[in-house]
């Protein structure tokens, strides 16, 4: 018995054997039609076992530039001549009545078929994983169920969006027309110094802000995110190590340049701090950023996060994980490395599949030499990330030029650090360049600094790392 993905169910399952002999028939007669259904189907939409071999045997033929007939495919398909019904059923589908203008109408029957067995599939193991204690108890179990209700009807969902490619001549020109008016849709991250020499954070890519251990790397997201959400964007913060308090604390001292986390809570407030911490908390309770407190994190959850962001709140415009390392996969591995490798892989879906600009933290895992900046070989502990990540930005305290401080104060009791942001890749610009700012560990802000080297280096004044 046939089944989804060639499991075979217990169940009465959708299927249409005529639509689908349609489908290999034409394709038999007219190996051209093969490309117009291939956008659509897979072997695992086919019902039958023999039509799911059938096609697998066109697609490895095509795939050789071999033409595909009758002999041809008893050929490449005889270790399995007795499954597909032999030359007598290959036969039987090249003189199936076919019709080329309704090749397309049976391969939509042939997925609607497959998307109902689908359906049947996973409500069945969501009933099944609903009627089952779980092996640990867990607070989250319901929660973990909805998401993964949520994901795998995506998944159903993805598969049945047929979008019309636009045409070459369409797409040339809107290109044209953008550089012509200088339209840029990267968000900025509000710092003029890297908004130079940084492309932005662009729809559908990942992009990675990586630092040692108390480097800054929450301190500067959430400048980033304050400043998207001040120029109107809607941001979803999703914080793994603190809760929402605590981040709400860094916001606070950001925005009114307050030291929240260690003078106020120890001696309390002095002059105008009251007041701008006031100011400040109109400014953030009217700024489109939201902050979730998810130590559990698993990309399923965060798809459905987002999602439920969106339908209360509207479409999300940028997307913060604080931090990768905390983040948890949707399955089980082995070694630490493949499932940090499949969490990367599906922060990178998501991101498109919303169609938004994803920023994930990440915690550089490896002993560096603070005399030389950190590099994407810093990264490559997980492979995936340095691999598949649009933009990656590492934060790098350099040691000063022998006597100099690298501590200088600044106003009111804050003390600054100098800093140099590497933007060791970017899909939209030139890699290798250096922005140097100072730190404001106190307030949790950043401001335009100077390199910490007694000379200036070749090439910093166009923003290139020579």
């Amino acid at each position: 018995m046939g089944g989804t993905g060639g499991e075979p169910l217990e169940i009465n399952q959708a299927h249409n054997d005529d639509a689908e002999r349609g489908v290999l028939g034409a394709i038999i007669n007219n190996n051209d039609l093969y490309d117009l259904v291939a956008e659509h189907l897979d072997e695992s939409d086919f019902f039958q076992r023999a039509h799911m071999l059938i096609w697998r045997g066109i697609a490895a033929l095509l795939t050789d530039r071999r033409p595909v007939d009758t002999i041809t495919l008893l050929e490449v398909l005889a270790p399995y001549r007795e499954e597909v019904g032999g030359m007598d059923y290959l036969s039987l589908l090249e003189t199936y009545r076919w019709n080329a203008d309704l090749t397309l109408d049976y391969t939509r029957i042939v997925k609607q078929k497959s998307s109902d067995r689908r359906i049947v599939v996973t409500c069945s193991r969501i009933a099944e994983q609903a009627s089952t204690a779980p092996a640990l108890y867990t607070p989250n179990h319901i929660e973990e169920l909805l998401a993964f209700a949520e994901h795998e009807f995506a998944q159903i969902a993805a598969r049945q969006i047929y979008k019309p490619e636009a045409s070459k001549g369409d797409v040339l020109n809107e290109v044209i027309h953008k550089l012509e008016h200088g339209q840029d849709t990267g968000l900025r991250t509000g710092f003029a110094t890297l908004d130079e020499r940084f492309g932005g954070f662009n729809v559908g890519q990942l992009s990675i802000l990586a630092a040692r251990t108390s480097k800054g790397k929450t301190a500067i997201a959430l400048n980033w995110a304050l400043n998207v959400a001040k120029a109107g964007k809607s941001v979803g913060f999703f914080t793994l190590e603190q809760p929402v308090d605590e981040v709400y604390t860094r916001l606070l001292g950001i925005e009114a340049h307050v030291d929240t986390t260690f003078h106020a809570p120890r001696y309390g407030l002095v002059g105008e701090e009251l007041k701008r911490l006031k100011d400040a908390r109109e400014a953030l309770v009217k700024a489109p950023i939201t902050l979730r407190y998810r130590p559990r994190l698993t990309p399923r959850m965060l798809r459905t996060d987002c999602k439920r962001l969106a339908r209360e709140q509207g479409p999300l415009d940028f997307v913060v994980i604080d931090y990768f390392g905390l983040m948890k996969s949707d399955k089980s591995h082995d070694e630490s490395w493949q499932a940090a490798r499949e969490v990367v892989l599906a922060l990178k879906e998501i991101a498109g599949e919303l169609n938004v600009p994803m920023l994930v933290l990440w915690q550089l895992n490896r002993d560096l030499d603070e005399r030389q900046p950190p590099t994407l070989a810093n990264l490559r502990d997980t492979g995936a990330a340095e691999e598949h990540a649009s933009n990656v930005i590492i934060i790098w305290s350099p040691k000063p030029a022998e006597g100099r401080s690298p501590f200088a104060p600044a106003v009111g009791d804050a003390t600054t650090v100098p800093v140099e942001l590497v933007i060791a890749k970017q899909r939209n610009g030139p890699a290798g360049a250096k922005v140097p700012l100072r730190f404001h560990r106190a307030w949790g802000t950043f401001e335009p600094g100077i390199a910490v080297y007694d000379a200036p280096r070749p090439g910093y004044e166009r923003g290139y790392d020579a």
